[in-house]
């Protein structure tokens, strides 16, 4: 396969302020300092990722929002019930010292 695309021209672009450029993916910037790619390297970057399946699915942020709710809401019932717990016990433990039940 063959992508036949322009590159650095600051003169293209989606609109004509604009440059034909976007933000260098995390892993590419730190490995080799490249801040931006060119439309053309865009384009050639997902089609190799496509083509070896390789796709990154982003999570939307409302879905993590949930999640953190679900977990956040179960974390504090199983918080609340140790905590039922550990007073029952405690609770239990001085009534029976009160009493010398011996126990």
């Amino acid at each position: 396969m063959v992508v036949i695309a322009a590159g650095s021209d600051e003169r293209l672009g989606i609109a004509p302020s604009l440059p034909d450029r976007f933000p260098a993916p995390s892993a590419m910037s730190y490995w080799t300092q490249q801040r931006w790619l060119t439309g053309g390297e865009t384009l050639a970057y997902m089609i190799h990722h496509f083509l070896r399946h390789r796709l990154v699915i982003p999570i939307p942020d409302i879905w993590m929002i949930g999640i953190a709710v679900i977990l956040y809401f179960y974390w504090t019932r199983s918080l609340a019930s140790i905590v039922r717990l550990c007073d029952y016990f405690l609770n239990f433990d001085l009534i029976t010292k009160s009493y010398s039940l011996g126990f």
